[in-house]
C-alpha cells in the first residue's frame, strides 16, 4: 500500500473518491446525514500527500458530510521531528488537531484525550478572545486616563479661512489720566485746588 503511490493532485482525487462512495450510501438508502469521511490520512499516502490533504480538508465539507481526522501518534510526525517513538509524538498530535478544527473538522480520532480536549479548550477561548480585540470597550481606568490627558491640552485657535486675510490687532492707547473706563481718576466732587500766580 505505501510502495511509491502516485496521486495527481492527492486532494482531489480523494474527494472524487469519496464522493463517489456517498453516492453509492445515498443509492443504498442511506442519508449523508448519517455518514462521515476519513480522508484516510496515511494509507497509501506518502508524507507530502498526507501534508497536502491535511491542509486542504475544509474542502471536504463540499461533500456534505461530517468529516473525521486522524493523525494522532502517525508515523508522518516521526518524519517530520527527530523520529519519536508514538508515546513521544503529542506534540504533533495537538498540532494536527488544531489544524483540523480551525477548518472546521468535526470528529478526530485521538489517543490522548484530556490532552487533546484541554488544547482545543484553550484553542477555542484564546480564539474567542481575538475575536473581540477591538470591538471590547475601554475600561474605566484607560477612559479616565484619556479625559486626564484631555483637560490639560491646549486649546487651539480655529483656523481662518485661507480666502479671508488676517487683520492685525489694534492696540488702544490710554491717556495717563483716565483709566480703562475712559474717566478721569478724580472723583466728581473733587475740586482742582487754585492755581497760585
Amino acid at each position: 500500500m505505501q510502495r511509491q503511490p502516485v496521486y495527481d493532485p492527492p486532494l482531489v482525487e480523494v474527494l472524487e473518491y469519496l464522493e463517489a462512495r456517498i453516492a453509492a450510501c445515498g443509492a443504498a438508502g442511506i442519508p449523508r446525514e448519517r455518514i462521515v469521511v476519513d480522508p484516510g490520512i496515511g494509507f497509501g499516502k506518502l508524507v507530502p500527500h498526507n501534508l497536502e490533504l491535511i491542509a486542504g480538508i475544509g474542502a471536504f465539507h463540499a461533500l456534505g458530510c461530517a468529516v473525521m481526522l486522524g493523525v494522532s501518534r502517525k508515523s508522518m510526525i516521526a518524519r517530520l521531528s527527530r523520529g519519536e517513538p508514538p508515546d513521544g509524538r503529542l506534540p504533533g498530535s495537538l498540532a494536527a488537531a488544531l489544524c483540523a478544527v480551525q477548518q472546521g473538522v468535526q470528529i478526530l480520532r485521538v489517543h490522548d484525550v484530556a490532552e487533546t480536549r484541554q488544547a482545543l479548550a484553550l484553542w477555542r477561548r484564546d480564539r474567542g478572545r481575538l475575536k473581540r480585540v477591538g470591538s471590547a470597550p475601554a475600561s474605566r481606568r484607560h477612559l479616565r486616563h484619556r479625559r486626564t490627558r484631555r483637560a490639560f491640552r491646549p486649546r487651539r485657535a480655529p483656523a481662518r479661512p485661507a480666502d479671508r486675510p488676517s487683520t492685525p490687532r489694534r492696540s488702544v492707547r490710554r491717556s495717563p489720566r483716565t483709566n480703562r473706563y475712559g474717566r478721569s481718576g478724580r472723583s466728581r466732587g473733587s475740586r482742582r485746588p487754585p492755581s497760585r500766580n
